[in-house]
């Protein structure tokens, strides 16, 4: 689930504006999951195999792990946290 984007009280170009970041927050979140499927990896990894920012991948985690959808192994590379997907 993804917070909302824009508050019922904003203009229609922030509620516009809003549904398109919910759109763009869902397709990076299938990119994550996908890019690991068999394959964790650090922020910057995802960030790597998927082509998008490391900050847009950090964003993405927080929401993801409290869906349930991934999770921190415990593992470290390079001083980076290690996610798998769940």
């Amino acid at each position: 689930t993804f917070p909302p984007r824009a508050r019922r009280t904003d203009p229609q170009t922030s509620q516009r504006a809003g549904r398109l970041a919910r759109q763009f927050a869902a397709g990076h979140a299938a990119l994550i999951l996908d890019s690991l499927i068999g394959n964790p990896g650090t922020i910057k990894e995802i960030a790597s195999r998927t082509g998008l920012d490391h900050v847009a991948v950090a964003r993405r985690m927080g929401e993801l792990q409290k869906d349930g959808k991934v999770y921190l192994s415990g593992e470290e590379r390079d001083g980076c946290r290690e996610w798998r997907k769940s």
